[in-house]
């Protein structure tokens, strides 16, 4: 675990109208637990209420794209309206704007904050329609750990609910009221000690909208991360561990409930670039810290490997080869073992999700970057770089890694199998190592090279389709290996073995392509 020790921080303070939440989830009998927790003593009494409210939007959900969400609750004989900001990634750090209305009508102009206002200006109040309700039973409590720290302790049992469809809530919900960040982070590290839960990565509004949306956007890519030139080494971090666990954090649900297979495969994603972005930035974090947050990334990574390797088998790689081989041999039985084997991988990958360690790394990450943990180390030259800019870092480590590809790939055109998945390793790492700092340099000198290496990567990547597939076929014809479905699995290496030599002179012509292309942090 990530080390204890409290540091100076400049991290964004909280002010009266930000609020710094975790939520987790939980079923009803833990929210009872809770009850009966040192969280909840003191003489203090909870207050419990029921909440009503009202989301609004406009049809083409403008405040959703836009970073907002508004809700209407009635208090008395007023209504109050809040305008709030998306959160960060795996906790609610946003600014809240409250208005009291006479009528039960959202009014954008009465906004307190005119940078705000400005920015919704060109939203008329006839656009505004009600697009989804809460109904909540909350008790809430106030925990003060120690003198100066305060977390108000909101348990949460309800429903979201549009026009057609409702999805339940049972979670607990943490605000920081005073202190450190520090003391809402360990608050939670020591609740899912003691019960078990997750981090509830969707605010309220979210699950509202996602109902709507009705498993359309059941996996999301990460997108673009966008470093700029002014920013220092220490906020390009904080932004590369944002994205990172963002990525990790949108899919978790998709992957544990196995909603899409993209699922499994994104959470790897946002993993394995984790490990990336860090070890780009590895001499300015202190040892025993990286090497605890690497080492839980790779294990989380690695058992989310066999559920991924069977969705390619099953959905991309069998079902292509037997339609063109149907008779020759039992594809039929391999696709049958090869789904047992896949119903246990996701077993391990909900098993992992849902575990206590899990929740406890995403837990640790996040209190890792809010409070800077990074900076609790001895002040040197390498340390002193975390103020420098990014940029005195991105284009030593982009030249470095450019010309350990071009090493490895020399003579490309006669390099064996084994040698060329040595290539397609450090391809891999300089296209991590672009996809963080490609946006640190003028866009025109880095499109050509970028597309030039994403296609060269994409071609490499077929190369590990035998090995795999042959690991895959061996763990299948454990569960089967009647003669006919041995002979399946044999035309299928052999169809892409084949296939493999049959690309050979696109892939030699996209090495050349590549090694054409013109760096372009030089």
């Amino acid at each position: 675990m990530l080390d204890e020790t409290k540091v100076s921080t400049d991290a964004s303070p909280t002010t009266a109208n930000t609020e710094i939440e975790l939520k987790l989830s939980a079923d009803s009998k833990s929210l009872a637990q809770v009850r009966r927790t040192a969280f909840w003593s003191g003489s203090q009494r909870a207050q419990t209420r029921v909440l009503d409210s009202v989301y609004f939007d406009t049809i083409r959900h403008d405040l959703r794209a836009r970073g907002f969400s508004l809700r209407l609750r009635k208090v008395g004989r007023r209504f109050r309206q809040t305008l709030k900001t998306a959160g960060k990634a795996g906790y609610f750090e946003r600014a809240e704007y409250e208005t009291d209305l006479p009528e039960g009508r959202p009014n954008l102009t009465e906004v307190p904050d005119a940078a705000v206002r400005a920015q919704l200006e060109d939203i008329s109040p006839d656009e505004l329609k009600p697009i989804f309700t809460t109904h909540v039973r909350r008790s809430r409590k106030l925990y003060q750990p120690e003198e100066g720290t305060a977390v108000e302790i909101a348990l949460d049992e309800g429903e979201v609910r549009d026009d057609e469809h409702a999805a339940p809530l049972s979670e607990i919900e943490l605000e920081l009221k005073e202190g450190p960040p520090e003391t809402l982070f360990k608050m939670a590290r020591e609740l899912s000690g003691v019960i078990p839960v997750r981090l509830q990565t969707q605010s309220k509004p979210e699950i509202g909208y996602s109902l709507r949306d009705q498993g359309k956007e059941a996996w999301r890519s990460a997108g673009k991360i966008k470093l700029d030139g002014d920013m220092t080494v220490e906020a390009s971090l904080d932004a590369i561990i944002e994205y990172c666990a963002s990525h990790v954090l949108n899919n978790d649900v998709c992957a544990r409930e196995r909603m899409h297979i993209e699922g499994v495969h994104q959470v790897r994603v946002g993993l394995r670039r984790l490990r990336s972005g860090l070890q780009l930035l590895k001499k300015v974090l202190p040892a025993k810290q990286y090497r605890w947050i690497d080492g839980e990334a790779k294990v989380f990574a690695q058992a989310y490997g066999p559920a991924r390797e069977f969705d390619v088998f099953r959905e991309e790689i069998l079902p292509s080869a037997a339609a063109r081989m149907s008779e020759v041999g039992d594809f039929a039985a391999l696709d049958e073992a090869a789904a047992r084997l896949q119903d246990q991988a996701y077993e391990m990958v909900r098993d992992a999700l849902t575990s206590s360690r899990f929740t406890t790394f995403m837990i640790e990450l996040m209190r890792w970057r809010k409070t800077r943990s990074w900076r609790n180390q001895t002040v040197n030259a390498r340390s002193a770089l975390l103020f420098s800019p990014i940029t005195e870092l991105s284009t030593p480590i982009l030249a470095k890694r450019y010309k350990s590809a071009l090493r490895k790939g020399r003579g490309f055109a006669d390099l064996p199998l084994e040698k060329r998945h040595d290539v397609r390793i450090q391809i891999k790492k300089l296209h991590y190592a672009t996809n963080f700092f490609s946006s640190l340099y003028q866009p025109k000198r880095r499109k050509v090279f970028v597309k030039r290496l994403g296609a060269l990567q994409d071609d490499l990547g077929h190369l590990n389709d035998v090995v795999t597939l042959s690991e895959v076929l061996g763990r299948i014809l454990e569960r089967t290996d009647t003669p006919q479905s041995c002979v399946a699995a044999g035309c299928l290496i052999g169809w892409y073995e084949h296939e493999i030599a049959r690309e050979d002179q696109h892939l030699v012509q996209g090495w050349a392509a590549f090694e054409r292309a013109t760096p372009f942090w030089d």
